[in-house]
């Protein structure tokens, strides 16, 4: 599926970003100025369970990857572009099997799959959390790797024996595409297993994970260029010979695509979910509880916080309460209510929930809804939850990083919904600097490449065009007193538990 292409300056070198994201699949063709010359996307959905399970066959995920490929490459052959590098970004925390020969022995079991909230629990329990996170910025929560290990050994003991190795959704991507069996400092970073300093896997958190290191993909270096795997380079001709990098986290590539890559600007980004992000160079600060840190290289760290939940709160909403299906209608009547108008207190876990509080097994909740109630209200409520969330990302984030003081938005929820984006400016009561490139994942995963490849000299290019979004301060003291009202609904619920 095609959509529409912003012009750039159709100078190159060109390069092409490839991003696995939770509901989609994206392959973008950049200019050498990081403008977007064509987008290309193949949509797709998880197989989710009443007991928490979130998962999708592992040769489905690669074909819809490949697929939306097939169409970039189609483009590039009509228009004669010829690509210069290629860099991929998935999303973190994924987790499959493979045997010996490389097939998959399980589903990919996504971030969002919280059935191994009970190992979380136990992990809790026999392991000191505060010196786990100090050394892989991770927590002990079914959303990471770890807690699934220790879930799946007892759920699932003939797959156990079955698997060889256990790699994330990038590792799965790379080494079908590239024969690549090796996993990126970044997508290793997001494991729960893997030490922040050292950039190695962290052999305590493989003895609590019940498995050694040579069931993991070693770590390659950073500078280390792949080409395609034959089969691949007979289907895509013109990627053949052409550089490509091992997966990034969609996080960090996040913060390069949307021009924040130094730590005096926060990346806020709304897609499926939600996160604020700051990039470190060679920082080695204790991160606070609140916020993990991850990786993009042995160079640069990403410091932040993530909610569960995101654009998805619309789709549910779109889909469940049978709203219109003219997008620019509801737009119009959400935008039309006033802030906290309709009393009602959403907790938006759908998916779960991760940062600030780290719940294990949190649910979404609404409270004060009454025969007046409306199914935009419950919209608008759902969209002002979700940014009282990053509100709460905001204030540790902005505590241990003072100097990001400048906030950019992306993600395409927020770049379909101006509604969604004065939201979020009025609740965090900052400027909002909305990019003009939805698509940042992507766009930072074809920098990255450019970059290893030495096509470009680094990521630092001019950043995108931003709209700039004032708060209505009147607005911002009704969203805190109603942010409030969410904090008090979710203690008294027993979900504001730290890792």
């Amino acid at each position: 599926m095609a959509d529409s292409a912003r012009p750039g300056s159709r100078d190159g070198p060109f390069l092409l970003g490839i991003d696995l994201g939770s509901s989609s699949a994206r392959a973008i063709v950049y200019d050498r100025d990081g403008a977007t010359v064509a987008v290309e996307f193949e949509r797709y959905a998880w197989s989710a369970s009443t007991d928490g399970g979130l998962e999708i066959p592992a040769a489905r995920l690669v074909e819809i990857a490949a697929t939306a490929i097939d169409r970039a490459v189609l483009f590039c052959r009509a228009e004669r572009i010829p690509i210069a590098a290629v860099g991929l970004s998935t999303f973190w925390h994924g987790l499959v099997g493979l045997d010996a020969e490389g097939e998959a022995t399980t589903a990919v079991f996504s971030w969002g799959d919280t059935r191994a909230a009970g190992a979380a629990a136990i992990l809790r329990s026999e392991a000191d959390a505060a010196a786990y996170h100090r050394r892989t910025g991770a927590y002990f929560h079914p959303g990471f790797p770890l807690a699934k290990l220790r879930w799946l050994r007892e759920r699932d003991p003939n797959a156990w024996r079955q698997t060889r190795t256990w790699v994330s959704a990038g590792d799965l991507l790379t080494t079908r595409f590239l024969g690549a069996n090796r996993s990126s400092v970044s997508m290793a970073s997001a494991s729960g297993l893997f030490h922040q300093e050292s950039c190695d896997w962290d052999e305590e958190s493989l003895a609590l994970a019940g498995i050694e290191r040579e069931r993991l993909f070693p770590i390659a270096p950073d500078e280390q260029i792949w080409e395609l795997a034959p089969r691949w380079a007979s289907r895509w001709p013109e990627l053949s010979g052409v550089p490509w990098t091992l997966a990034y986290g969609d996080g960090a590539c996040a913060n390069i695509g949307s021009g924040c890559v130094s730590s005096e600007r926060a990346a806020l980004s709304i897609g499926t979910t939600a996160a604020m992000r700051v990039v470190m160079h060679n920082a080695t600060a204790t991160v606070p509880r609140e916020l993990w840190s991850y990786r993009i290289d042995r160079r640069r760290r990403v410091i932040g916080g993530a909610t569960s939940n995101g654009g998805n709160i619309y789709s549910w909403c779109h889909d469940a309460l049978r709203l219109a299906t003219d997008r620019q209608e509801v737009e119009a009547q959400v935008d039309a209510l006033a802030p906290d108008a309709h009393g009602l207190t959403f907790l938006p876990f759908l998916a779960g929930e991760r940062s600030p509080f780290w719940p294990l097994d949190a649910t979404a909740a609404i409270s004060g809804i009454t025969l007046a109630t409306t199914p935009v209200a419950l919209l608008r409520a759902g969209l002002e939850a979700v940014a009282y969330r990053l509100a709460m990302l905001r204030e540790p984030l902005r505590a241990h990083v003072p100097q990001a003081a400048t906030i950019v938005a992306s993600g395409r929820a927020i770049a379909e919904s101006p509604a969604f984006a004065r939201i979020v400016c009025d609740v965090l009561g900052e400027p909002l600097h909305v990019s003009s490139f939805p698509e940042s994942s992507s766009r930072g995963a074809a920098l990255l490449a450019a970059e290893a490849a030495g096509v470009l000299p680094g990521v630092e290019i001019p950043a995108p065009d931003w709209k700039i979004l004032e708060p209505d301060l009147r607005r911002t003291a009704i969203y805190r007193e109603a942010m409030a009202r969410q904090r008090d609904l979710e203690r008294r619920l027993g979900l504001e538990k730290r890792g």
